[in-house]
This record gives C-alpha cells, structure tokens and sequence, in this order.
C-alpha cells in the first residue's frame, strides 16, 4: 500500500507501519536528530571563541588547515541537499527547511572555527569533533529513512555522501599536531583529540612499555600544567581557598557526562520491557525481524553510550581530584615554609599533606553523587511507581529509614575520627622523634624500649579507631541494606494490593522491569548514602587544613610605631638589630624564655653570647630572626638579612655540596674558598666521593664534626652580611676551633674583610679573643653587654677556667693535619671501594612487572588463616542467597502467569529468608577481616628497631616515616572495607554471570572467548598498573621527606631566604607525584571502559540469541537474564572500583612486606652460656688489632689496626682532629659498625659473639647528640620502670635540674625537649646514665655543648659517682684532660699516641699542639 503525502509531518515517532516497516517519521527525525547538534553548537560557540580569543598563533605551518577545506565540501553538499529535498513532496515536513538552514549556519560557522582553531589551539577542537560526532551518529537513520522513500535518487545518494563527507572531516579535524607545533614539550594527553582522550587511548604507550619492560617514574607521561602544583595552588590562593570556586572549570565539566550516564541508565528498564514484550506478543509477528534488529540496534547504542558516558565522566572527575590533591599539598607546604618553628613541632602538616589529603580525596570521589543520586532516585520512583502503583514509593521509604539511621550513627564518627587522627599524629610524631635518633638509640641500647613505646601507642590508636570503625562498619551495613531490602520489602508490599485486586498479579514484565527500575534507584542510593558520611570527613578535614593554612599575608615581624615619646635616634635604624623591653617565648602558650631585652647590636662588629647552660643564648639568636613569639616590647629593626646556624646542624639528604650551596648560584671559586675557610678541604679528599658523599638522613653518614661545619659552610657561602652562630664550635676538636676561628674572625679573616657581622652564642672562652662585645645571659636576661675588658668581676669568674701559659697566635700551632696555606682545590678521590660503595642499578626487578601474589598471602597471614576461612565461607553463602533472589522471582512470576497469586506466602517468605541471610552474612564478614593492621606494624616495627646501624646511614627516614604514616593509615581503615566489598562484589559477579549462562543456554559457548578476552585484558592492565601502583607510592616519599626536612631545618632556611627555592622543589616532587597518581586513575578507568563495552557485547549477545530464538528463551528467562545483566554490569562496575582501590591499598601491605623482608637485621643468636646479670662486673676492655668499617667488610676501613687495652676502672680520654674515628671507636665497643678483622672484648667476653642489643644496654652512653625518650619526665630517665622515685629526685638534684623540671615535684609530668636547651637536656642524659649505673661509661663529646661551669659539674660528676668504673670520653675541650689516667690520640683512623696527660703534654706531641689550641685566648690579637 502506498504511503499518503503528509504521513511523515506528524510527530510519530513511528510512521505508520503501512508506509515504512519500524521507522521514525521525518518530522521527528528532524526535530530529535536534526536540530540538536547544530543548535547546541552554536550556542556554545560564543563561550568558546571568547575564551580563546586572545589565544595566540601555535603553529608554523598551515598545511592542516588546508587538508581541512573538505569541510567546504561538506557544507557545498548539504546546500545541494536541501534544496533538492525542498522540491520532493514526500520529504517535506514543518521542520525540515528550518532545520537544514541551522545545519547550513552550524556548518558555515565550523569552517570559520575550524580555520580559526586550527591555528590557534594545541590540541584537535573538542567542540568541533563532538559536533560532528553527534552529526555523524544522528545523520544515519535519517539517511535510511530517505532511502526507504525515495530509492536510489538524488537526494538518498547526496545523504549517503554527506555522511561520508562528515566522517572524512571528523578524522581530519581529530588529526593530531604534534609535528607543526611551536611550543615542544606539551604533554601527549594535551596533544590528542576528544576521543582519545575519552576512550584513554593516548595510555597505550604506557601499557606498551609497561607489558615489556619495568617502567621508572621518568618514564611515565608528563602532566599538564592545570594538574601541576604551581597553578593549582595559584588559583586556590585567587579563591582565597574555596575550592570548589578554585577548580569550577573542571568540577562543572563533568555535570554533562554525569546527565549522560543517568540518561542511558534510565533507558535499561525500558529495553528490558521491550525485550520481555517482543518475546510475549511481537516475537511471531510480520516485521519481527525489523523489530529485533532494532532492538538489537537500541542496546547497543545504549550500552555503549553508557560506557564512553562513563568514561568521560570519571576522566573530568580525575583532574578535578588530581587539582585538588595537587593544589592542596601546595598549599600546605608553602603555609608551612612561612610558619615558626613551634608552630610546626607537632608536625601536623606531615599528617594533613598524607593522611587528610588522602581523605579529601576520598570524599571528592563521589561529590557529584550528591547533586545526581537524589535525581536519578527521583525519575526512578516516578517510573516505578507507573509500575507498581502504591508499593513503587517503598524502595525510597527503605532509603530513607536507612539514610535517617545513618545520619544517627555519623554524627557518632566525627568526634571519634579527630580523637583517632590525634592518636595517628602523636604516634608518628614519635615514631619521627625515634628514627631521626637512630644513633643515639642505637647507642643507648633503646632499641627494644622505643618497640615498645611505640606498640603501645599503636594499641591506643587501634583501641580508639576500633570505635570510629563501628561506626563505620554500621554505615556500611545501612549504606548496602537497600538493594537487599528494597525489591524485598517492594514486591512485599505489591503482593499485598495483588491479593486484594487479582487483575495486579505479579507477572514477568512488570517484575522484572519493576526489579531493574528498585535496582537503579538504590544503586545511586547506597553511593549517597556512602558520598554523605566520606564528604562530611572531608569537610572535617578541610577545616583542619583551613586552621592549619594562612591564605592572607604573612604577618609583618616588624613592631608597630611607638608612640613619639619613645622612638630612638635616626642612627638606630642603621643598627643591624634593637629592641626595647622585649620579651620572648617559644610559643604563645609557652612561657617566657627572655625577659626585658633592651639591645642594640652594630653593623661589622662580632658578638659573643656567653652564660650558663639555660641562660636563653639559642632563643636569643632565634628571636633575631623571628622564629620565636615576641610577647611584650618593641622590635625597632626589621629582621637582620642574616644567616642562622643552629647548634643541631641542619643536614639534607644530598651531597655535601648541595648541602653547602643550597640553591644559590654556583661560584667554584667561592666554594672553594669556604671549604678552605671552614678546613673542609682535608676532610673531603679523605672522603671516597668527595664532595659528592651522601650526607644521609640528618647527615648519619657523617661525623659531628663534620655535620657543624658543613652548616657553618652553608652560612658562609650564603655571603650573608649578618652571621648567627648557636655554639657551631662545640662539636669541633681544639686545632679545627683555633684554624677556623682565625681564618673566620682573626685580624685578617673573612668576617674582618668582608665586613661581616657575627652574633656567636659559645661556651669556648678561647674564641673571646676576637669578640667587639660580649653579651652575657642569665636566666633569660642580659646580665653585661660590652667589651670583654670592662667585664664585672663576677661575671669574669664565671668564664675563667683553669689553663696553661697562653701561646702566641701569630704561631702556627702544631697540627694532626696538613694546614693549607691557601684553598685546595678539590676533587672526589678515587678508590678500589669506590664501585662498591655507589649503588648501582642492577637487574631490573621483574617482580614489579609481574607481580606477586604473596603479597596477598602475607596479609592472608597477618589476618589469620581461620577466620579467613570463615570469611570465604561466609562470602559464598552470601553470592549464592544474593543471586537465588532473582531466580526465585522468575519462579513466583511464572506461577503467578498461570495462576495468580497462588502460594503467595510461600513464594514471598523464602523471598524475605533470602533476604535476611544475605544481609547477616555482610556483618559477620565486615568483622572478620579489621584485626591485621597491628600486625602488619608490628612486622614493620620489628624490620626496624632491628636494622644495623649501618641500614641507617643510606636509608631515607622520610620514606620509612612514610611507611609508619600513610601505609600503615590505608592498612588499618581502608584495606579491610575495600578487600571485603571487592570480594562480595567479585564472588556476585561470577554468581551473576553463572546464572546467564544458565538462563541463556546458548551464551555459555561464549564464555570461553569472554574469559580469553579477559584473560588478555588482565595481562595486559595488572602488569603495568602494578608498576605504576609502586611508582605512585615511591614517588611520595621524596615528597614526604622533602616536608620532613623543611620542618627540621624551618629556621635555618628562613634565615637564609630560601622559602622560594625549596618551595619550588616542593612543585617539582609535587609534579613528580601527580604523574604516578593521575596515570593510575586513567589506566584504571581504561579498564572501566574495556569491561562496560564487553559487558555491552554480551548484552547485545543475549538480545541476539532471544529475539533470533525465541522458541527457546521464556519472557521469564529473558527477564532473568537482562536484570543478571544489569546487575552483572553494576557488579562490575563495583568490582572496578573496589579493585582498583584495592590495588592501590595492598601496595601498602606489599611496601610493608618488601622491607620486612629486604631489611638487614643485626640479630645475632645469643652465647651458649647466659651472660651472668651483673656483666660486665670489671669494665675491662681489649681491643686487639681491630678495624672496623660502616658498609660491610669489603668497604674501606675508617679504623684500621687498633690495638688498645684499657683496664677496670681507668679513665681514657680518646682525642684527635674532627673525622678521626673517635665516635666509631665508640660504636666499635657497642657494636654498631662492622668488624673487619681483630676482636673486642670486654671482661673477657668476645663481644662479637653477644647479641648487640645486649651489650648496648650493658654500658652506660652519653651520646653526642642528647637524646630523650619523648614521653613524661619519669619515663625518658628510666624507660624500664626499675627506679624509685627519691632515687631520680637525687639524680636530677645532683645534675642541677630537679627545680627546673619538677618545681612541683612531679616526676609525671611530660617534658618538652625543644624548650630545653642544648646544655640542659645533656645534664638530663648524664642523669640518666647516672641512675643506669654501668661499669662502663662511654662519653661522646658529652660536655661540648655546655658551659665551663657546667663542665667542671658535670666532670665533678663522673669523678664522684664513677670513680670506680671504666669511662672513655671522646673529648674536644682539652682543659680538663689531665683529670684522665691515659689519652689516646687517633689520626684518619689510626692510633698515633697513647699515654698519660703528662707525659703527652711535656713533649712535642699530637695532644700538645691540641692543647696549647684549646687554652689559646691572647690579647695580642684582639681587634
């Protein structure tokens, strides 16, 4: 039959199916196909052209543009084509010219855009490829529709080519433009067009390398500048730190592709009651073939668009994460730079750059859930209540419940997360206090005390998170009882109104679309339910971040104008720094440490700052350069241009040279002068790699020495007018003290002629010689400032010491060393060890590559295999009641499609028993699978308190803090929750996909190439996105470390102005870390994608075999099977998700296992015979030809042939230049260096055959670096809980700190190491050891870093209470040297001299020359 003129110019959408078999017709053709795409193009072309409009030019060539003229040809062709449709009758329709005529305006506009892009953009234009990819997809069944009417004419063969024509211009305008390109180095994700992108095609590349070689984080794609630190922290500051506003661009991108998938999900019900009804009524009728072809068509189209819609989405949402991970840890870092050194003691910001960050972007994840879930519920509930009348309200009703109940429970959460955060914060403050003091720990035999200190912290912490995680285990439960509440507590109630009206029977369409309709309306529920409480901790964390930062300027350290009265003469603003009734605190809340300061210090002069131990000479220097709270007074000086050198140098992980130079500009000449001037030149040509040595974590690698002239170095080169020394020289031998005090401050020395002014704060009464001023503290206040010369008397007793006849200081002193008499210069010495000591790179680590599946054994084991077990039990009861659900339903369907109603009891209890066992089973599993975390710590824990001491010399704290922060923080909260949702998610997909195959007979014998196909899929994803996970982890380290560093060192690079430098190399490391992370989530989601577009084959697959077999398929089967398959889809989806956090989770276990087990450990089995108690009862000791190195004993020897015996009781004094190997004799006794060859023995005991820790907490140590357990005062003196408390009190009495510590008597209180000085917290160690009686005492240097008063209480001290027992002091300050029995003097690790004070001092010896240095102090010389 013909079809009547005007048939297509109603709306339809169908044609009448005597005109054309299953067509729309051409009116809604043209209004639903035709219009959209060249109507929304040019709208949004104005927003486009106005933002790129002052683009400039980037590319040379116009050679593309050329190419691009087919789009000429495109709009020539569609002129033609309207105009021949306008003169055919049968395709004219109301909307047809206005239609062509936008598309004429939309192509016309496109060319001039196209040229204009072309130009001026990097990348193929997004908007123009969209466009004519919706044109290109649109443009088809119009096509076939024209076909259809008028054969082969004109206008169908002009439709056909302008198809093709519309194809050829998207492949030329998608070209990449790479090899015309001005600007190189743009990224490959900014270079590719829209559907690369999308379809995260340009990570081929990397999957390529990643399946065939083991990839390095330099290896990885660059990203672009919007996901780099700089801009990112930029636009957060012009948002003034609202996030949200910060990034608008990239959170709002993803509102369009978030529409997209709801759109497209919302289409799955209405394809499966297509489905279901083409097998009821149209399966047998005349167009059943057109009707399954389209059907066939319609899922395709759909699912695939679900896929690439879900693709963009979560690409957009990455960046916006990514910009905000990015601009968040910058911010951080900068707010610290600008902070004082109190303000970050507690070392929050290490806590918010890993733990709140993390947790930020947790929350971020799902925040368009929060705008999109409440719609997609919203059309869910309209749409299923067309299904089910009354009971389609009762999924939101359930929804509801659960949310009103969550909302109960999370408001428990916020209160017990920030007491968990707290606990997380002060055990790894601890944890940091311990490793950058491994030496001392080490020394102290403190190994197993901090294991324990910190296990019991680690207790607390896990007790209290144990609270937050029922909270969140409830959340959990209610966030996934809907899915399983809802279709049973819905069909429940239907069954109800079906009993009162018969013709409401429960049949297949309507159950299973009704099934898929409760499926996408909680789905979105469960993830807002999950988004509310996530997005609540994120604001949590955000507010701590905001208390944390200072978005606004800096506070100006400079006091506001006194009133006239009280300003000071005009010269006072010449003064290098003045102040007037200042006082000074550590902290706002901390009290005062100096008391009406009224000081003016002159440019070009030196002072010295002398007084007791506590007189306030550190928090002095820290005032001048504004690290300190000025609580009263006035500063009439802005901060002194000065560089700071604290008395703990400040030493980075980096060569020795980057440590001296910083990141000024390089001069060689200059720097090798100030090697010349801090005598570093002899030390670096002994070192193997000169210059270019290591330093180590808190510069371990190095001798104390070696460490306080390195910081003086830094200062030096720094060239800074103004010089601030905190006792630089304490930790120096007397010959370094005299050599560079003279080339420094003598008559002819650089400060002298470089007219520098220095501030030095010392306990050395030999370098007053070259004071202008001296400046003398007590108890906070200035007591005398002056020359030396007009002194009071009592002040002068108090710095007298008793010395030898003064020498001449124009004579050389005699020295260990060779003196230079101008700079050397240098160059890394070669050496056969050399090779061995560099670490070279190896074999590639395959295992990166392919992995491991011990990993997951080891935290199989942490969890215990018994309630694995149970768990795997427990899981396959809960994949088998979950998925009965959906078979039972078919089964009460198909009854009820005989007869209606019938056994709805029985039908509707076995629904609700299912029910209720899938929603036990999820609790019992969620409190199995929480208890590994200690464990995995204590493994960690153990790896470490157990390393040698060597470990720690190459070994990055930051990197093992790291391990102790954010490893241990994903092991405890996140691994547990994501490992049980990934299983139950796994074990319902294979559940789902069983039963398909079940139901769709013929779908099984696609298995095989389904499981082929993802077989290949994995190989593919799991060998580079392994490599990438571990990439990702390791390139937080540096970043860890840098922050580390920045807040030990926050004084000393704000002194020398280094805040921009090292904020740039923060964006360096924070770049570095995007790379890992952002690629991670692409490949993760490339993985999405592949699964979604095979998930969308196998559905087009089970629409085939139904509609071409409809004999052998039910409604009911069909029904089954299309909701499995949208459950599968979903299962999938949350398989994806979980699975990829958990890949990024179990790298924490696997960085946890791997250096368990790489770890050395200096365990050593103990004697077959107990040592008695009381060893070593003597003290006798024998050093029999010893040497002794750091790495092994293959590396060169710092101590060679050694042969020494000290008997009980005697008192040796063991001397020599800064590097000579006095500190490794020491850990030589305590076994913490190698032995090469010889033995050591003590008491006759082989000590190489006693555990180490053992003979360590056998002698009694005061270390060079006073170290206190952190914790309350009673605890760092005894940590073992042995001591009386009156015992203590006469401890802290004798060392003079009793009223200083306890003016209430209270041993419990919890002391504050940085408020005490250096002096004050070495008497605190010589306390220690006092209440630790040993018959072996080890000094190492332990009365540098005080005053001589507090050195002859401190020697009164060591005479008195250990007179009988063994001491061995390494020793600088020479005045009391003749109060030891016996003086051992070392030179580059060989014992030179070896007798008593007297005898080495009455002829010309090593320990005369050091002498005669030490007690130089003429007047000759003074300037």
């Amino acid at each position: 039959m013909d079809c009547p003129l005007g048939s297509d110019s109603h709306w339809g959408p169908r044609v009448v199916s005597h005109c054309r078999s299953f067509d729309f017709t051409l009116a809604f053709e043209d209004a639903v196909f035709g219009l959209p795409p060249s109507a929304i193009f040019l709208l949004l072309v104005p927003t486009v052209w106005w933002w790129g409009r002052d683009a400039p030019r980037q590319l040379y060539s116009g050679r593309l543009a050329a190419v691009k003229v087919t789009l000429l040809s495109l709009l020539a062709v569609q002129v033609v084509h309207t105009v021949l449709r306008t003169l055919d009758e049968r395709l004219q329709t109301t909307w047809a010219l206005p239609v062509d005529i936008v598309n004429i305006v939309g192509l016309t506009v496109a060319l001039a855009m196209s040229v204009w892009e072309d130009q001026h953009r990097v990348d193929p234009s997004v908007v123009l490829v969209l466009y004519l990819s919706a044109q290109l997809v649109l443009i088809l069944p119009q096509t076939r529709s024209v076909w259809l009417i008028t054969g082969s004419s004109a206008v169908s063969i002009l439709g056909t080519l302008k198809t093709i024509l519309t194809l050829a211009v998207l492949v030329t305008e998608s070209w990449w433009k790479t090899r015309w390109l001005r600007k190189p180095g743009l990224t490959i994700e900014q270079r590719c067009d829209f559907w690369t992108r999308a379809l995260f095609a340009w990570t081929w590349t990397t999957f390529r390398r990643g399946f065939s070689t083991v990839l390095d984080l330099d290896e990885l794609p660059q990203v672009d500048k919007a996901l780099q630190g700089h801009d990112a922290v930029r636009r957060l500051r012009d948002a003034h730190g609202a996030v949200f506003w910060a990034f608008r661009a990239s959170f709002l991108s993803a509102v369009v592709p978030r529409l997209c998938v709801s759109a497209f999900t919302f289409c799955q019900p209405f394809l499966i009651t297509a489905a279901v009804r083409f097998l009821t009524k149209d399966g047998h009728s005349e167009d059943a073939s057109n009707k399954s072809r389209g059907l066939i068509a319609a899922f395709l189209l759909v699912y695939v668009g679900l896929a690439l819609s879900n693709a963009v989405y979560w690409r957009q949402s990455f960046r916006f994460q990514s910009r905000v991970r990015a601009g968040l840890i910058q911010l951080l870092y900068e707010q610290s730079i600008r902070k004082s050194p109190a303000a970050l003691a507690d070392r929050a910001s290490l806590t918010m750059m890993s733990t709140d960050v993390e947790r930020i972007l947790s929350g971020l994840r799902f925040v368009h859930e929060l705008w999109a879930a409440p719609l997609d519920v919203g059309v869910a509930v309209w749409l299923l209540q067309r299904q089910l009348s009354v009971a389609g309200v009762v999924p939101v009703v359930v929804a509801l419940g659960c949310l009103l109940a969550m909302s109960r429970v999370s408001v428990l959460g916020k209160p017990r997360q920030q007491r968990w955060v707290e606990r997380i914060q002060h055990r790894v403050e601890t944890t940091t206090v311990i490793l950058e003091n491994m030496k001392a720990v080490k020394m102290l035999g403190l190994p197993q005390v901090a294991r324990n200190l910190i296990h019991r912290l680690r207790v607390v912490e896990l007790d209290t998170s144990r609270r937050l995680r029922r909270v969140i285990i409830w959340q959990l439960f209610l966030a996934d009882l809907p899915p399983e509440l809802a279709p049973m507590a819905t069909f429940a109630m239907y069954s109800i109104l079906a009993a009162l009206h018969p013709d409401r029977a429960l049949l297949a369409s309507r159950a299973f679309t009704a099934l898929s309709l409760i499926s996408i309306l909680t789905t979105p529920l469960i993830i807002f339910m999950q988004a509310v409480p996530s997005f609540m901790q994120c604001l949590g964390c955000f507010e701590r971040i905001q208390e944390f930062c200072d978005i606004g300027a800096p506070a100006s350290p400079v006091s506001p104008p006194q009133p006239e009265e009280q300003k000071e003469p005009k010269e006072s603003s010449s003064m290098v720094y003045e102040c007037r009734g200042a006082r000074f605190a550590w902290a706002s809340k901390e009290p005062e440490v100096l008391h009406g300061l009224d000081l003016t210090l002159r440019p070009q002069s030196v002072t010295m700052v002398v007084g007791p131990v506590g007189a306030g000479k550190s928090a002095l220097l820290a005032s001048m350069i504004g690290t300190t709270v000025k609580v009263a007074g006035h500063i009439l000086t802005q901060n002194p241009r000065a560089a700071y050198c604290p008395a703990e140098p400040w030493i980075l992980n980096q060569s020795i040279q980057q440590n001296i130079t910083g990141f000024g500009q390089f001069d060689q000449a200059w720097y090798r002068h100030v090697l010349w001037l801090c005598a570093l030149d002899v030390d670096l040509s002994i070192l193997l790699q000169g210059d270019e040595t290591v330093a180590g974590s808190n510069g371990v690698s190095l001798s104390g020495g070696q460490r306080a002239r390195i910081g003086l170095a830094r200062a030096i080169f720094s060239r800074r007018p103004v010089l601030l020394l905190d006792d630089v020289f304490s930790g120096l031998d007397a010959h370094a003290v005299s050599l560079i005090s003279r080339r420094l401050l003598g008559s002819e020395g650089y400060c002298h002629r470089a007219q520098v002014t220095v501030v030095l704060a010392t306990h050395n009464q030999s370098l007053l010689q070259y004071a202008d001023n001296i400046l003398f503290l007590n108890l906070g206040k200035i007591a005398y400032h002056g020359p030396f010369n007009n002194l009071p008397p009592t002040l002068l007793s108090e710095l007298s010491h008793a010395g030898s006849p003064q020498s001449n200081p124009d004579d050389e002193c005699p020295s260990p060393e060779p003196r230079a008499s101008k700079p050397p210069s240098i160059s890394s010495r070669e050496d056969g060890d050399s090779s061995r000591l560099v670490a070279e790179k190896g074999e590639s680590d395959w295992t990166r590559r392919e992995g491991s599946w011990s990993v997951y054994h080891y935290y199989v084991q942490a969890a215990g295999h018994r309630w694995i077990i149970l768990f795997l039990v427990l899981l396959a009861i809960n994949a088998t009641a979950s998925n009965c659900s959906v078979v039972w339903l078919q089964k009460w369907s198909d009854a009820n499609s005989r007869t209606p109603n019938q056994s709805l009891g029985m039908y509707l209890g076995i629904y609700i028993m299912i029910f209720a066992e899938t929603t036990m089973n999820r609790v019992l599993m969620m409190n199995i699978i929480t208890n590994t975390g200690l464990r995995l710590h204590s493994h960690l824990l153990g790896a470490v308190m157990g390393a040698p001491f060597s470990f720690f010399r190459d070994a990055d704290i930051g990197e093992i803090t790291n391990r102790f922060s954010q490893d241990m923080d994903q092991i405890d909260l996140q691994l547990p929750m994501i490992a049980v949702n990934t299983s139950i998610s796994l074990a319902q997909c294979l559940g789902k996909l069983i039963i398909l195959c079940i139901k769709s007979k013929y779908l099984g014998i696609a298995v095989p190439v389904i499981l082929i196909v993802v077989y290949g899929i994995q190989a593919v994803y799991l060998r580079t996105s392994r490599q990438i996970r571990l990439l990702d982890i390791e390139a937080r380290a540096p970043l860890f470390t840098h922050f580390l560093e920045t807040i030990q060192g926050i004084a000393v690079l704000q002194s020398l102005g280094w805040e921009s430098s090292m904020t740039r190399q923060g964006a360096v490391l924070v770049d570095r870390s995007q790379r890992p992370e952002y690629l991670l989530s692409c490949i993760q989601q490339w993985l999405a994608l592949v699964l979604d577009l095979m998930t969308a084959g196998v559905a087009v697959l089970v629409v085939v075999l139904g509609t071409q077999l409809p004999s052998q398929v039910s409604p009911g089967t069909i029904g089954v099977s299309l909701n499995m398959l949208l459950g599968f889809s979903q299962s999938l989806k949350l398989v994806m998700r979980y699975w990829t956090q958990l890949e990024t989770c179990i790298g924490s276990v696997a960085r946890v296992q791997r250096f368990v087990h790489e770890t050395p450990s200096d365990h050593r089995e103990p004697p077959t015979l107990a040592l008695p108690p009381e060893w070593p009862a003597q003290g006798g000791i024998a050093i029999n030809h010893v040497s002794v190195g750091y790495r092994g004993t293959e590396s060169r020897p710092i101590l060679q042939d050694i042969n020494l015996s000290i008997r009980p009781g005697q008192k040796v004094a063991i001397c020599g230049g800064s590097g000579s190997g006095k500190t490794t004799l020491l850990l030589a006794l305590l076994q913490l260096v190698d032995v090469h060859s010889g033995s050591l023995e003590i008491d006759g005991q082989n000590l190489g055959a006693i555990p180490i820790t053992e003979v360590a907490s056998r002698i009694a140590v005061v270390p060079q670096e006073p170290f206190l357990m952190p914790g309350r005062l009673r605890f760092t003196l005894d940590p073992t809980d042995q001591i009386p408390s009156d015992t203590m009190e006469a401890a802290l009495r004798a060392v003079g700190l009793w009223e200083r510590l306890c003016p209430d008597g209270d041993l419990e209180a919890c002391i504050t190491v940085s408020s005490l000085s250096m002096g004050e917290r070495q008497m605190l160690c010589l306390a220690r050891a006092l209440l630790h009686r040993r018959s072996i005492l080890l000094l190492d240097e332990a009365m540098s870093s005080v005053d001589y008063h507090t050195e002859d209480l401190m020697q009164d001290i060591i005479d008195r209470h250990f007179a009988s027992q063994t001491v061995v002091a390494v020793v600088h300050r020479l005045r009391t040297i003749r109060q030891f029995d016996r003086v051992v003097v070392l030179q580059q690790g060989r014992l030179v001299e070896d007798g008593s004070p007297d005898e080495l001092l009455g002829r010309d010896s090593a320990l005369s020359a050091l002498y005669r240095a030490s007690v130089a102090a003429p007047d000759s010389d003074r300037r």
